[in-house]
């Protein structure tokens, strides 16, 4: 404390901890000064400077050193409280959203859920952060919540995708009669659910990697049938022009062996313009 000019005229209580695995000093600054009257200003660059230096000192007497680069996310004296007691409103919040999370497959469907148990939720495309509303009207971001990682809209968003192509994989494989008959049509023979769930290609992959093969094999069949159903109709189409070009050859040749047994004779031959007559076929 002595060398840092900024603490004079401050007065300061140490109390030294040993309630956890380590000794560790706590230090309580009255916030004005006995000498000046001015409040205690802090910035963020003074308090880094501080640690900077106690680490330096630390390595001089031997002791361990903390980690400068830590990033941890600032709570304050009430929200302790209540998370040690556990009766947080925003733990109750985090709660909800993952249980709602781990329910849907969804925003829609998130949202229902959420809207349920009382809350509303902001979650736009062109905004940043997703904002939820308590049943008591206390609003709060995403970011602030303790696990900004696990809150953020990408992570939330790929926690409901992964839950519908579970859905979506347990519709087909518990429905094992009408799956197997959807991918026979397709394939043009027989297959079996545990053939298709063994095949080589599905092997050592993780239950997530299984899902999304499954999922993308089921598409992949969905475009190929939309791809047969176009041929198929653009061959209908080629057969009844074929059909009708047929059926009219057919006249054509009815017409002319009915009018002219001998078309050689039958038919005028013309010697030059003036000799011409006018027929009518």
């Amino acid at each position: 404390i002595q060398e840092f000019p900024q603490f004079t005229g401050f007065e300061i209580v140490m109390a030294t901890h040993k309630d956890k695995n380590h000794l560790h000093n706590h230090f309580a600054i009255n916030s004005v000064n006995s000498e000046t009257g001015y409040k205690w200003e802090q910035k963020a660059c003074d308090l880094y400077a501080l640690k900077k230096y106690s680490n330096k000192l630390c390595v001089e007497y031997g002791l361990s050193r903390i980690n400068l680069g830590s990033n941890k996310k600032k709570q304050s004296y009430g929200e302790w409280r209540n998370r040690k007691h556990n009766s947080s409103w925003k733990q109750q919040l985090e709660r909800d959203i993952r249980i709602c999370l781990n329910n849907c497959v969804s925003r829609e469907d998130f949202f229902h859920a959420m809207q349920e148990r009382g809350y509303k939720v902001t979650w736009e495309h062109n905004r940043k952060y997703v904002t939820f509303t308590t049943p008591d009207g206390k609003k709060c971001r995403n970011s602030k919540l303790s696990s900004p990682e696990y809150f953020s809209k990408e992570n939330m968003q790929g926690i409901l995708d992964r839950n519908y192509r579970k859905n979506s994989k347990l519709f087909f494989i518990e429905d094992k009669t009408y799956f197997a008959e959807f991918l026979s049509d397709f394939l043009g023979q027989d297959i079996s659910i545990p053939s298709f769930i063994n095949v080589p290609y599905l092997e050592g992959l993780s239950e997530v990697e299984k899902e999304i093969a499954i999922a993308k094999y089921i598409q992949s069949m969905e475009e190929v049938s939309a791809d047969k159903e176009y041929m198929q109709a653009e061959a209908n189409r080629k057969q009844e022009m074929e059909s009708f070009l047929d059926i009219l050859d057919m006249v054509l040749e009815g017409y002319c062996k009915y009018n002219f047994k001998n078309p050689e004779e039958e038919i005028p031959q013309y010697e030059n313009d003036d000799d011409e007559e006018e027929w009518e076929l």
